[in-house]
Parts: C-alpha cells; structure tokens; sequence
C-alpha cells in the first residue's frame, strides 16, 4: 500500500467502491452540466476550447482535491467519536 488505509478507502482501491450507485440527483446534475458543455463548446474557437479544456480539468481537480480533504477529516472526526463513545473512564 502506497498511501494511508483513508486515502486507499478514499480512491476505491480497497473496500466495495464498485457498489456504490449514484443517487438520481447527482446523474441529473452530471448530464445536465455535460449539455451545457458540449453547448458551449460549440461556440468556441480552437484556442478557446484549449483554454475551457483546461480550465474544466483544472476545477476538476480542485473539486477532487477539496473531495479527499474533506473525507479525510471526516474519517478523522468519526475516529475521534468513536475512541471517546468507548473511553469507559469518562462516563
């Protein structure tokens, strides 16, 4: 394993990724952003294709980015609650 067990379960690279469906809202949300690229694409000239292309990759990325730290810090919380919930001291 080449990065933490979070980021590993993160990626999908262990665990049952593949089983995972996206809800209705997000499938709509996903076809209805494409539309409005392909729309606006088609009024793009060759250089400013270029430039959208890369912008779109680069909020991608920001996206995913923001995605991991968030799950990250979520696993962290939730590891955080359940030490505590079993600390028999503290009750």
């Amino acid at each position: 394993m080449k990065q933490s067990i979070i980021k590993e379960l993160f990626y999908g690279n262990c665990g049952t990724i593949n089983l995972i469906e996206n809800d209705a809202n997000y499938k709509l949300l996903f076809n209805k952003s494409f539309e409005l690229y392909q729309q606006i694409k088609c009024f793009l000239t060759k250089n400013q294709k270029l430039l959208f292309e890369e912008f779109c990759a680069l909020r991608g990325s920001l996206e995913a980015e923001g995605c991991a730290t968030h799950y990250t810090e979520g696993f962290k919380i939730g590891l955080l609650i359940g030490i505590e919930s079993l600390d028999i001291h503290k009750l």
